[in-house]
This record gives structure tokens, C-alpha cells and sequence, in this order.
């Protein structure tokens, strides 16, 4: 487990991910989940919820998500 502390480049990248998502930032949380995902080079995102996570991951083709 990473901790990843949301600095300004990084609030930046998850600001982004919400945009290109055209999502609003009801979605802030699953942003930050998606955007560390991205940042990190891909990587598997489990949960129980995946439909927000989907949008959001979308352009990050290294990035899959997984319901559980």
C-alpha cells in the first residue's frame, strides 16, 4: 500500500481525470482512487461500485477495473 499525498500537481492530474470524464466533483474521491492509478502506470482497481470507477478509468487503458 502507497500512500500518495494530493499536492497541487497532483490535485492538478485528478482535476483532469474529472474533466475528461465530464464528470462533476461528486465524483472527487473516485477521481483521486483513478488518478493515483494512472500515475502509478496502470494497475487494478477493486470495488464494489464500479460504474463511477469505469467512467473515470476509461482513458487510462492500463488501468482496469474490478467489481467485487
Amino acid at each position: 500500500l502507497t500512500l500518495r499525498d494530493t499536492d497541487r500537481r497532483f490535485a492538478r492530474y485528478v482535476g483532469s481525470t474529472l474533466g475528461a470524464a465530464g464528470a462533476s466533483s461528486d465524483l472527487l474521491a473516485d477521481a483521486h482512487v483513478a488518478s493515483a492509478a494512472a500515475e502509478a502506470g496502470g494497475g487494478v482497481v477493486v470495488t464494489r461500485d464500479p460504474d463511477d470507477l469505469e467512467l473515470l478509468c476509461a482513458p487510462y487503458r492500463f488501468v482496469v477495473v474490478e467489481s467485487v
